[in-house]
């Protein structure tokens, strides 16, 4: 029987919301030891985008939380100028180190950032227990 999608799926706000800017934002980074998870995906919600601005995500990780790699093709395409209030999505499966950090890429002209979640999945190790400080859940069946 597959249960909720919450019970094998860990969730980690790892950018909060960030004024309009063209700075590159990097995220916390989250600890993955002992969790067993094979996929990572990072879910940007954007609000405001400026004409002519250059905005990506992409996806890092790193053996010890202070070294940091791009993952190789985990860069989103730029959003267009018409994407304000839109989402860009990074998904990667079993090609990450201890930490995984999403790192959103601003340039050119302004883009302001609603908040940056990391989705963990395909864990070895169910029901996933969410993080307190980050995540509220109620599950109804």
């Amino acid at each position: 029987m597959i249960g909720h999608l919450t019970d094998q799926v860990l969730t980690h706000r790892d950018i909060n919301a960030t004024a309009a800017g063209t700075t590159v934002v990097n995220g916390a980074g989250f600890d993955t030891q002992g969790q067993g998870f094979d996929g990572v995906r990072g879910v940007a919600c954007l609000g405001a985008l400026t004409a002519t601005q250059t905005t990506a995500l992409k996806l890092q990780d790193s053996p010890d939380n202070a070294a940091w790699t791009d993952l190789p093709g985990s860069q989103t395409a730029n959003m267009a100028d018409g994407d304000s209030n839109k989402m860009c999505i990074s998904d990667r499966i079993k090609t990450f180190n201890r930490y995984v950090r999403a790192v959103l890429v601003r340039g050119t002209a302004n883009a302001v950032i609603d908040s940056v979640v990391l989705e963990f999945y395909r864990i070895r190790k169910v029901p996933v227990v969410q993080e307190a400080a980050t995540v509220s859940v109620t599950i109804k069946t």
